[in-house]
Parts: structure tokens; C-alpha cells; sequence
């Protein structure tokens, strides 16, 4: 399922895509949580994002 996403850098801007189905949509919420983002796309990188410091990407897995 997400072999065909390419990550993208910041220099690399992508158009909003919204969630797809179900796993997305949870990913979403869930990144927006930790984030504290309005809206993420299904193209953006956590990292890319801005705010992908560790203790951020820890939060995600607990």
C-alpha cells in the first residue's frame, strides 16, 4: 500500500491531498494531535512538517 509514496523534502511542495479511507484518516488525526496541525495531506512528511523532532515521532508511537 505505501510502496508508491515518495517521501518529499520541503523544497519538494506537493498540492493538498486529502485522506483516502479509514487508515489515513487515522493517521491524520493522529499526526495533527502530535503536530499540532489544522490540516495534513496524505503526500506530507512528518519530518518535512517542521516540527519532526524526536521526542514528536515518540509521541506517535506510544
Amino acid at each position: 500500500m505505501l510502496k508508491n509514496h515518495v517521501l518529499k523534502t520541503k523544497k519538494e511542495e506537493t498540492s493538498y491531498v486529502a485522506q483516502r479511507d479509514g487508515i489515513e484518516a487515522l493517521v491524520e488525526r493522529i499526526w495533527k494531535d502530535v503536530l499540532r496541525l489544522n490540516k495534513i495531506g496524505v503526500y506530507d512528511n512528518f519530518v518535512s512538517l517542521g516540527r519532526g523532532e524526536a521526542l514528536a515521532a515518540i509521541r506517535v508511537t506510544s
